[in-house]
C-alpha cells in the first residue's frame, strides 16, 4: 500500500489539470487502469479509439507518457502507439504537461485508419 501511495502521488498532483483539459475537449478520464497507478484521457472519433496515457513505470521513481489508438475491424485489432516520454523522472512530465497533452492530442487526431497496423496479439 505504501508503494502504491508513493507511485500514485505524482498523478494526484495533476488530476485537476487533467480534469479541466478533459472537460474542455470532452474527453473521458480513466484512473488506475488494470490496478496500476495511471491516468488516461480517452475518446473516439471516426471509429478509432484514442488514448493519452500517463503511468508509473516499472523502474522506481520513473513514469511514461504515450498515446495509443486502435480500431477493431473484421475480428482483428488494428493499432498505433507512440511514447512521448519513457522512463523519465516525474518533473519532466509535470513541468511540460500542457505542451505534452497538446502534442498528444495533435498526434492522435492526425492518425487515421491507414496509420493503424494489425496487432500481433
Amino acid at each position: 500500500m505504501e508503494e502504491w501511495t508513493r507511485m500514485e502521488a505524482p498523478l494526484l498532483e495533476i488530476d485537476d489539470l487533467l480534469a479541466q483539459f478533459a472537460k474542455d475537449r470532452d474527453l473521458k478520464i480513466v484512473t488506475n487502469y488494470h490496478n496500476w497507478p495511471s491516468r488516461s484521457l480517452d475518446w473516439a472519433r471516426d471509429g478509432i479509439y484514442r488514448s493519452i496515457q500517463i503511468l508509473a513505470a516499472d523502474k522506481p521513481e520513473t513514469y511514461h507518457m504515450g498515446v495509443v489508438a486502435w480500431e477493431d475491424k473484421n475480428n482483428q485489432r488494428y493499432g498505433a502507439d507512440k511514447w512521448l516520454r519513457k522512463w523519465v523522472y516525474w518533473g519532466e512530465i509535470r513541468d511540460n504537461l500542457h505542451q505534452l497533452l497538446e502534442e498528444a492530442v495533435a498526434t492522435l487526431e492526425s492518425w487515421s485508419e491507414k496509420d493503424l497496423k494489425p496487432s500481433k496479439t
